[in-house]
């Protein structure tokens, strides 16, 4: 079975074709036929994706579901950037050593493993002791994955390992010495005394890279003093430096009615979402990134903040003609007002586009619309993908508010993946407004809303799959469109939402013995499948039991008779069709084929018996009885009855 992982790079690489000039792009290590099988070499194909395929150009390898081993040495170029999802790692084997000189994108999880050796000088400003396998659950001994951690950081000139809450247990290291690990409730235990610094006592000025609001440019924090301006002299120095990392010390800043905007390759971090709050009472965004030229803006960066809006029509973020943005444990609330225009996140193509943006763990609270993906200028906002994103739109408590979880405008989104999270308290969930096209929805809970999706005009290709408590859908895609699937979700009352494929047509390459399967589940009431006549009338339909059943309130109509009277029933053996019989009323016929060529018109019928004298007629040519006086079949030949040899009898 596809994992989501795999469907979410498969969407990404499906966008690749018509961005080949729009940047940096993220290339799906499986969609490169590596295997990450655990097993199989992959040095290969990583070698041919990394120097052939993707050559001297900015691009992204995304690892994910599986370790890819690697049995021969290989130098991952400072232009390649390492994108690891839970549950992917690389796998140097015995005696092989990868060298790493890009950047790596990675949470606190494992991403190395095997026996060989991690080296080179990877571009992150924190290395992560999870990385190397580390584990910190009070029960695993983890010297080795700890000393391939401390090799690889004296090997690279650096002293700091970040870490992760819990207790790690060990043995005897070696090497520690200038060795400084970071983070907050951690608990070493074991042979070797280790330095263990609170992350929240780091001083962020040491941090190569990091510019400090506080003790570099003098923000406040207190909650009351407007630190707008020194926030944003701190981004601008980022910005000069050529990159750089914005730091937050826990506080409470007040942006005031301003907002901050973030430019290419500046990233704001702090080390806890709850720590760190930025209040803005203004009517535009309390943080703006990119802007509204033709030029897109790279490698923007907000991680561990919250954003509180004390006016109602104040956005938290947005992203105007940005690519590849990055969002991660964010929280964003407004205020519980019964009218309001305020968006969490807003995606706007504006005159670049705005796509390959990804979000991570995203919490919005009671905003009137969570996500919304459109363009205020010529260029639509298309790839977005969001990860454990929640949004909460307040419908219970303001009925009829109009609130949306996903807003998505008319031919924007395309290509968007939404994987895990929540919707709830929306009057509208999902809003697939008219054009938009080739979306999936996954494994997401939506949750008391009033309608949870609604398919607007010329909307096509949604894939809606595994998603819980799905139980109203409004389809307004119209004819031609509305070509959407849902698969193995479930309704608020457990009952399974049926598998649909909408106003499509079920094909196979092969044309002969394909069954159509249609799976029915215990105790659902309701048909599954119908087949509709240019009026809409139900025909038949396929019931909850797999059978096909007449509709008995409806006749079956006959196609009108034409020169070539055919409704194929059975491919290449033969058609079927109705037409009047002169005297005898409706006759049917059957087109006989020998060897995919037609041999003509047949009547269909019951042979019966009649006398010589009792012979009927205004019956059609060819049909046929069995004379009792004479005791043998004759025919119909449209003149005469004849008997086998021709005879006139």
């Amino acid at each position: 079975m596809t994992t989501v992982s795999e469907l979410m790079a498969q969407n990404i690489t499906n966008a690749q074709t018509n961005v080949q000039n729009w940047g940096r792009l993220i290339y799906a290590a499986k969609v490169y036929n590596l295997k990450g099988d655990g097993t199989t070499d992959d040095y290969t194909k990583l070698y041919a994706l990394i120097n052939t395929t993707i050559n001297s150009e900015e691009a992204t390898i995304g690892i994910y579901d599986g370790d890819y081993v690697i049995g021969t040495n290989i130098t991952i170029p400072t232009n390649i950037t390492l994108m690891f999802f839970k549950g992917g790692t690389l796998k140097p084997a015995a005696g092989v050593t990868v060298t790493i000189n890009g950047s790596i994108e990675a949470g606190a999880q494992q991403i190395f493993s095997g026996s060989g050796t991690i080296a080179g000088e990877i571009k992150s400003n924190n290395l992560q002791l999870e990385w190397w396998g580390a584990v910190g659950d009070n029960a695993t001994v983890n010297t080795t994955t700890m000393q391939s951690a401390v090799d690889y950081t004296v090997g690279a000139g650096k002293s700091e390992i970040y870490v992760s809450p819990g207790t790690f247990l060990y043995g005897v290291l070696t090497s520690t010495s200038g060795i400084t690990f970071i983070g907050d409730g951690v608990t070493f235990t074991g042979t070797t005394t280790l330095d263990l610094s609170s992350l929240a006592a780091l001083k962020a000025e040491t941090v190569t890279g990091m510019f400090n609001v506080v003790t570099g440019y003098n923000a406040v924090g207190d909650g009351v003093t407007v630190d707008a301006a020194n926030i944003q002299s701190a981004i601008n120095a980022a910005e000069a430096a050529g990159s750089g990392t914005v730091w937050f010390p826990d506080g409470t800043y007040n942006l005031g009615t301003i907002g901050i905007t973030v430019p290419a390759n500046v990233r704001l971090l702090s080390a806890n979402k709850r720590g760190v709050v930025l209040t803005y009472s203004g009517t535009g965004a309390a943080i703006s990134c990119g802007g509204t030229t033709a030029s897109l803006t790279y490698g923007v960066g907000i991680q561990e903040l919250t954003i509180l809006l004390t006016h109602v029509d104040g956005d938290g973020i947005l992203l105007q003609g940005t690519a590849g943005a990055y969002l991660e444990n964010l929280y964003i609330e407004g205020p519980l007002n019964a009218v309001r225009t305020n968006v969490g996140v807003v995606f706007d193509g504006s005159e670049a586009s705005c796509f390959f943006n990804t979000l991570v763990n995203v919490q919005l609270n009671h905003l009137q619309t969570g996500f919304k993906i459109y363009s205020s200028g010529s260029v639509v906002a298309t790839t977005q993908n969001f990860f454990n994103c929640q949004t909460l739109g307040d419908v219970t408590t303001y009925a009829a508010n109009g609130s949306i979880g996903y807003d998505i405008f008319s031919g924007n989104g395309n290509g968007s993946l939404i994987s895990g999270g929540n919707i709830e308290r929306c009057q509208t969930a999902i809003n697939a407004q008219g054009g938009s096209k080739m979306i999936s929805f996954m494994g997401v809970r939506l949750e008391l809303n009033t309608l949870d999706i609604l398919f607007g005009a010329l909307s096509n290709n949604y894939t809606i799959v595994g998603c819980m408590n799905l139980d109203t859908v409004t389809d307004n895609s119209g004819t031609g469109f509305g070509f959407h699937t849902f698969l193995g979700n479930t309704k608020s009352t457990s009952v399974p939402y049926p598998n649909v494929i909408w106003e499509s047509n079920f094909r196979s390459r092969s044309t002969t013995n394909i069954p159509l399967t249609i799976t029915a589940y215990p105790g659902q009431t309701g048909k599954l499948a119908q087949w509709k006549d240019s009026a809409g009338n139900v025909m038949f339909e396929i019931d909850e039991n797999g059978s096909i059943s007449k509709i008995t309130s409806k006749d079956m109509v006959w196609r009108a008779g034409t020169s070539s009277p055919e409704g194929v029933l059975v491919a290449n053996i033969g058609s079927i069709y109705s037409a009047s019989g002169g005297s005898r009323g409706l006759a049917t016929y059957l087109k006989e084929r020998s060897n995919g060529v037609n041999t003509g018109w047949f009547p269909i019928q019951c042979i019966h018996s009649y006398t010589t004298a009792n012979r009927p007629t205004g019956v059609p040519t060819g049909f046929s009885m069995f004379d009792t006086t004479l005791g043998y079949r004759i025919d119909w030949n449209g003149a005469n009855w004849v008997n086998g040899s021709g005879t006139v009898v």
